[in-house]
């Protein structure tokens, strides 16, 4: 029996999907010969058109819930527990805003105007400024000229209408943590500082 070769030639997908019904299952068309010219003959085989379904594996789901997890154990600390630089610095902050604010006052008015200082309530004031307060467990030293002080820990920083002050420090401290504030004298410029 004499050997024979066989050709398969597929329509293309594009041309199949043209001909094809939406729905329904459909056939893919393939042209067989047999060499030396014994007849075509026409073979369908049935095709199932796959559905694009997109979603997630449960193992792709484990592993970003684990990595959400880990995001949240590290980052919920940080949240609940306020550092104590950031306490040191917000207070730091407050009061020299509070300082600058105090000169402005009295340079704007022209008058003079005082913020006063209570270290052992921790609080601050001025007549532009309302009652404030820094954390407790913050300890304030406090330097200010002579006529300014009212007791070992409570004074105040006068500024004139030229915009000159008394002068002075405050040292607030939180641990080992350590925040300065130095009032000029000259200039009442209040700036934050290692050493005044």
């Amino acid at each position: 029996m004499p050997l024979t070769t066989q050709r398969i030639l597929l329509i293309s997908d594009d041309e199949h999907n043209a001909r094809s019904h939406m729905g329904r299952p459909s056939f893919a068309r393939a042209h067989c010969s047999e060499g030396k010219g014994h007849g075509d003959t026409i073979m369908r085989h049935q095709r199932f058109e796959r559905s694009a379904v997109s979603g997630f594996t449960l193992i792709e789901m484990l592993v970003v819930m684990t990595i959400m997890a880990l995001v949240a154990a590290i980052a919920v600390p940080p949240l609940t527990h306020r550092p104590e630089t950031l306490v040191l610095e917000t207070a730091a902050r407050d009061l020299a805003g509070a300082l600058r604010l105090t000169r402005a006052t009295a340079i704007a008015q022209n008058i003079d105007v005082a913020l006063d200082i209570d270290v052992d309530r921790h609080t601050f004031q001025s007549s532009a400024i309302r009652l404030q307060s820094f954390a407790p467990g913050i300890v304030a030293e406090l330097k200010v000229a002579e006529p300014e002080r009212v007791t070992a820990s409570h004074g105040a920083f006068r500024f004139f209408p030229d915009g000159s002050s008394t002068g002075g420090d405050i040292v607030l401290r939180l641990r080992d943590m350590e925040a300065r504030i130095c009032v000029n004298w000259l200039t009442g410029e209040a700036r934050r500082m290692k050493d005044c």
